[in-house]
C-alpha cells in the first residue's frame, strides 16, 4: 500500500487522516469528523465529541478556525430550522423572510456573547442580514491560505509582499536572489492542490503556525507573525508544525560540528536542514561559515547575503560580508557594512576592531586608537583588539604624538 493511501481518511479517502475516531474505529479527517459529530451522538470518550449546545454559544474543540467555522455553519443550519422561544414562535430561517423578523434576529444577535468568534457574516448571509465589520485579529489562516495560493501560482513578487522582512528586498539584486532561491525548492514549484490541516496561535496572539496538506502527499507549515496589525509570513517549514520547535536544536547541532571542524558533517546537515527550514537565516549563516573555512569566498558571500536578507536584524552575516570586502581590499564597502553592523549591534567588537584596522592601514592612528579603546571597554578580554591597541599606542608614542 502506498504512503498516499496510508495517510488518507478511511471514510472519504480524500483528505489527510488526522485523528482516531472511536465511533467509526477509523482514522479520519476533520471534515468527516465534523459531519459525524454534528448529530451530537459521538461517545464522551472522544475529546472531539459535541456536548449539548446552548443557542449559538457553541462549545467546540477543533484544530483550526476553518474546522471550527465549518462545524458552526453545520450546527447553525440545524439551529436555524428549529423554533427558539426566546426569539419568536417561528424558526430563524422563517423569520429571515420578513423585515420585522430580521429585526428580531438582530436584537437576538446583539445579546450573544463571543459573537466575533463565529463565522458571523456567513451566518448573517444565510438569514438575509447585512454583513458587519469585524476585527481581523484572527485571520492568520486566511492569509496563510493566500500565501499557499501564491506559491501554487508561482507569483514570487506577491510572495515578497507577504514576507515580514521587507528592508533588504527593495533592491532588485536582493529580490532576484530571494526569488531565485525560492524557485530551487521543489515543494514550492509543484503545489497543485492543498488543504488546511490545523493551526495554532501563541498565547500573545502574535504568532501562528498553519499546517497544510500539499498534493495529498507532502506537508507544509507556514509560520505567521503579526507586524503592525498585519499578518506576515515569517518562515515556512517543509513538514509538520512540530518541526518548528526543532530548528534551534538543528542550529546548535551544526554549530557544535563546525566548532569541532567536522566539515563533511556540517555540509551534510546544512543540506538536510535547509530542505526542512528553507527560510532559516541561521542555517544559511552557518553554511556561509562552512564555505569561509573551506575558502570558497563566492559561495560564502552568497550564503551570508541570503542569511541577512532573511533576517536583516541578524548582525553576524552582515559582519562577514564586510569582512569579505575587507579581505578583497574593497575598504570603502567594508567600512559601510561595518557601520551598518554597528547600527544593529553597537557592541559588535569585531566590526569596531576592523574599523580600527582600516584606519591603521591609512596611518590614521588617533582614529584607530579611538575605536580600539571603545572595543576594549566593551570587551576587555578581546585579545586581538588589545594587541592592536598596543601597536597603535607605541606608534603614537614613538612619533611623539599626544594620545
Amino acid at each position: 500500500m502506498s504512503l498516499f493511501k496510508k495517510n488518507r481518511c478511511k471514510l472519504c479517502k480524500e483528505e489527510r487522516g488526522v485523528r482516531e475516531c472511536p465511533r467509526s474505529g477509523k482514522t479520519i479527517c476533520w471534515h468527516c469528523c465534523n459531519q459525524m459529530r454534528s448529530d451530537m451522538q459521538c461517545p464522551d470518550l472522544c475529546s472531539y465529541h459535541l456536548p449539548p449546545q446552548k443557542n449559538l454559544e457553541f462549545n467546540i474543540k477543533s484544530d483550526s478556525l476553518q474546522e471550527s467555522n465549518a462545524l458552526v455553519l453545520r450546527l447553525f443550519d440545524l439551529w436555524g430550522m428549529k423554533v427558539h422561544p426566546e426569539i419568536d414562535e417561528l424558526a430563524p430561517i422563517e423569520l429571515a423572510q420578513t423585515e420585522e423578523g430580521r429585526e428580531k434576529l438582530e436584537t437576538y444577535f446583539s445579546k450573544i456573547k463571543f459573537l466575533n468568534t463565529l463565522p458571523i457574516n456567513k451566518i448573517r448571509q444565510k438569514l438575509q442580514l447585512p454583513a458587519i465589520d469585524l476585527p481581523s485579529d484572527n485571520d492568520f489562516e486566511k492569509h496563510a491560505t493566500e500565501i499557499m495560493t501564491i506559491l501554487a501560482d508561482q507569483d514570487w513578487d506577491a510572495l515578497i509582499k507577504y514576507y515580514y522582512h521587507q528592508e533588504e528586498l527593495q533592491s532588485q539584486e536582493n529580490r532576484d536572489l530571494f526569488i531565485n532561491r525560492n524557485k530551487k525548492f521543489r515543494v514550492f514549484k509543484k503545489i497543485k492542490e492543498f488543504s488546511l490541516i490545523s493551526s495554532s496561535l501563541n498565547d500573545e496572539a502574535k504568532e501562528a503556525l498553519v499546517h497544510f496538506d500539499v498534493n495529498k502527499k507532502a506537508e507544509l507549515t507556514i509560520n505567521m507573525i503579526k507586524i503592525g496589525g498585519e499578518w506576515k509570513m515569517k518562515s515556512r517549514i517543509i513538514g509538520q508544525p512540530q518541526l518548528f520547535y526543532g530548528e534551534d536544536t538543528a542550529i546548535k547541532h551544526i554549530a557544535t560540528l563546525l566548532s569541532k571542524n567536522e566539515m563533511d558533517e556540517v555540509f551534510t546537515l546544512c543540506e538536510q536542514y535547509r530542505t526542512i527550514y528553507p527560510d532559516s537565516a541561521d542555517i544559511e549563516y552557518y553554511w556561509g561559515l562552512y564555505h569561509s573555512i573551506s575558502e570558497n569566498v563566492k559561495e560564502a558571500r552568497k550564503h551570508f547575503e541570503i542569511s541577512y536578507i532573511l533576517d536583516p536584524t541578524f548582525a553576524e552575516p552582515l559582519y562577514n560580508i564586510g569582512f569579505i570586502y575587507q579581505v578583497e581590499h574593497k575598504n570603502d564597502k567594508a567600512r559601510e557594512i561595518y557601520y551598518r553592523v554597528l547600527e544593529l549591534d553597537p557592541n559588535e567588537v569585531k566590526s569596531i576592531n576592523n574599523l580600527a584596522i582600516l584606519h591603521i592601514e591609512k596611518k590614521e592612528w588617533k582614529e584607530a586608537l579611538t575605536y580600539l579603546e571603545k572595543c576594549i571597554k566593551i570587551n576587555p578580554d578581546y585579545d586581538i583588539a588589545q594587541k592592536n591597541y598596543d601597536i597603535v599606542k607605541r606608534k603614537l608614542q614613538g612619533d611623539g604624538l599626544d594620545i
